[in-house]
């Protein structure tokens, strides 16, 4: 396959109509590995338990220096423990409170914009960039109550600066196909490799001093002027087995990382290919608009009962979640033999899904590359493959906070579609790039011109 990310969706959809079940690859004369975008191997493989199907520890390992053994790469009874631990953390009644300060970070981005719309002028933007920075600040005040200001163009926050840093060195060790690059003992000696292990240092500075500071504060109520309700970090520090016996401090860190990680990158992916999809079809843009006028009415700010009202927008950001997945491809292991179909998928054979594929696969989708919300209403739903559309992933390890980002996507669409309308630059090509996450390798311009 070419060097090039963009032909990883060329050579998907020639591979579709190829091999409709998926293909099998052999990595050197032990590796075993399954390429599959077909909903019945999905559910065969995200069905199953975590220590059947675990993640692919190689296929993950550019992060543990960085996010250490958090929810995201931890297996069997210690993945079901963390899990359990922190489930009460997404609760409804957790996630109310945090919509206020999602539209918070929302107008902020706003304000930006506005500021670049002065005299009424059409502003181009590069909307990734927008869109991480608003739910890095919307992660990191509602995960640890921790005030960036990071959305400021002028701010040198130098955490915020840092988790920047170590997302783009990944990005970039990833795309290099030098063998010697994966190898850790020969990366690490590297200028960049040195970079990237002081990075990681000073970020697990940071989140300890913070975990730190909040259990000297534990005696202090949270409903105070500063902080008015229970964040992420608290339930963490909260959480206990039956036994009594809670997270150590080197769990309570990976799991604030973790979620730091996952929590801003994917959210901010999926809030900017709806922007880019609403932008390439007015005519629902609009539609979403006058939903939004009519709930809000005179409200600035986006409520928790809103959420459940804004129907066609949530068809919308469902539709821009199947044509773009945020996490465009997962890696699994197989601890045991599966049957597929009367065929068996053999033990140790790595798995690797392919998201975006089965999301465009031709014999569950009509004309997948069309942009359609109405997939999503309640009819058409009751038809459709439910392993066939798997954003949050599915099964016993689907996305714990997948409740968390529909919410946060919402609100920032919501927010900006109030004030702007959104049209396509057509002057910059798009080269999409399937790497961690779905993004681009040249930015998402758009064209933003007041309402």
């Amino acid at each position: 396959m070419s060097a090039d990310p963009s032909y990883y969706f060329t050579y998907m959809n020639d591979c579709m109509k190829k091999y409709p079940y998926g293909f099998r690859t052999q990595l050197g004369p032990f590796i075993k590995s399954l390429n599959t975008y077909h909903p019945t191997i999905a559910k065969a493989i995200l069905s199953g338990s975590a220590a059947d199907v675990p993640k692919l520890k190689r296929a993950y390992k550019l992060l543990f220096e960085w996010l250490g053994h958090g929810l995201l790469v931890l297996e069997d009874k210690v993945w079901l423990r963390h899990r359990r631990l922190l489930t009460p953390s997404f609760h409804f009644e957790v996630l109310k409170p945090y919509v206020k300060t999602m539209n918070e970070s929302a107008h902020v981005m706003v304000e930006n914009w506005l500021s670049k719309t002065s005299d009424n002028k059409v502003a181009k933007v590069e909307i990734f960039h927008y869109a991480s920075l608003m739910t890095l600040d919307t992660t990191l005040r509602c995960l640890m109550s921790y005030q960036s200001n990071c959305q400021d163009e002028n701010s040198t926050n130098d955490y915020v600066a840092k988790i920047y840093e170590l997302s783009e060195t990944i990005v970039r060790r990833q795309r290099n196909l030098n063998i010697l690059n994966r190898i850790d003992p020969i990366y690490n000696v590297t200028k960049e490799g040195r970079k990237y292990l002081k990075l990681c240092d000073d970020v697990h500075k940071f989140s300890e001093s913070v975990i730190n500071r909040r259990k000297c504060d534990s005696e202090q109520p949270a409903h105070n002027e500063t902080r008015k309700y229970f964040d992420f970090l608290d339930t963490l520090l909260k959480a206990r087995d039956s036994d009594g016996k809670g997270l150590s401090d080197s769990e309570i860190r990976a799991e604030v990382d973790t979620f730091m990680f996952e929590g801003h990158d994917t959210t901010a992916s999926g809030i900017s290919w709806t922007f880019y999809c609403l932008a390439m079809h007015p005519e629902h843009q609009e539609k979403c608009f006058k939903e939004i006028e009519k709930v809000m009415a005179d409200r600035t700010d986006i409520e928790w009962n809103d959420l459940s009202n804004l129907p066609h927008l949530t068809l919308c950001i469902k539709e821009s979640l199947r044509q773009y997945p945020p996490v465009p491809i997962i890696f699994r292991k197989l601890n045991k033999d599966i049957e597929v179909d009367g065929k068996t998928i053999v033990k140790d054979t790595n798995v690797v899904l392919h998201i975006y594929a089965l999301h465009h696969h031709e014999e569950f989708w009509k004309d997948p590359h069309i942009f359609d919300p109405s997939r999503f209403t309640q009819d058409n739903m009751k038809s459709m493959n439910s392993y066939a559309y798997v954003p949050f992933s599915a099964g016993p390890r689907n996305c714990i906070g997948q409740k968390f980002a529909m919410n946060k996507m919402k609100i920032a669409v919501a927010q900006v579609l109030r004030q702007f309308q959104i049209k396509p630059d057509l002057t910059r090509t798009i080269k999409r790039s399937a790497d961690m996450i779905y993004k681009t390798t040249s930015g998402l311009y758009l064209n933003i011109e007041r309402r």
